[in-house]
């Protein structure tokens, strides 16, 4: 609930709209040897089409070796750092994957986001 609750206040206050839902989030868990090569999470899916997307790191960074989320095209901002419990939220159409775990076990939480077709109104 807390990493929802996360998860739409970032949508309104960083990305300027309210999310309608989101789609059942998925726990992934990346052993020594798993990867996810480089993809983008936008499009038309069975629950709608999805705006936003986070990852909820649930491993501590000493736990694994490797396997951190990577942006690709993004020249001019560092890849996130990932720590238990951070929430990285990002537009669902950049590019991204998470390479390859050389060493242990590296756990996260996926969200998507679908955006209210309302229009977002700032106050003056």
């Amino acid at each position: 609930e807390k990493a929802l609750n996360a998860f739409f206040t970032v949508a309104y206050h960083n990305y300027k709209f309210a999310l309608e839902g989101i789609e059942e989030p998925q726990y992934a868990e990346y052993t020594e040897g798993n990867h996810y090569d480089w993809h983008c999470d936008s499009g038309d899916t069975p629950d709608g089409d999805r705006d936003l997307s986070a990852s909820l790191i649930l491993s501590a960074p000493y736990e694994y070796k490797g396997g951190s989320l990577e942006f690709r095209d993004l020249h001019t901002f560092p890849n996130p750092e990932e720590k238990r419990g951070r929430l990285i939220v990002f537009p669902s159409m950049l590019i991204h994957r998470v390479p390859e775990v050389t060493e242990g076990k590296r756990k996260s939480l996926v969200l998507w986001g679908v955006r209210s077709k309302k229009k977002f109104q700032t106050s003056k």
